[in-house]
């Protein structure tokens, strides 16, 4: 989607962090739950990436998994 985006001329960036207020602008049921935000528009001519965008938490503490023998 985001490469459609670019190919229209404008810009976007993938969220992954944010509360829970979002529910009620988009009346979001329960049973929704957002895992992701895409907001869409013209970019401004002098916008940069967040001071945050390259930091990233060690793989070690995001990435694990549980093996269950039964």
């Amino acid at each position: 989607m985001m490469l459609e985006v670019a190919e229209l001329g404008l810009g976007s960036t993938f969220v992954g962090n944010f509360n829970d207020t979002i529910r009620e602008p988009f009346a979001l049921p329960d049973y929704i739950i957002p895992v992701a935000l895409l907001p869409v528009g013209y970019a401004s001519s002098d916008s940069v990436p967040s001071q945050l965008h390259c930091k990233r938490y060690d793989i070690n503490k995001t990435v694990y998994f549980n093996i269950v023998v039964t």
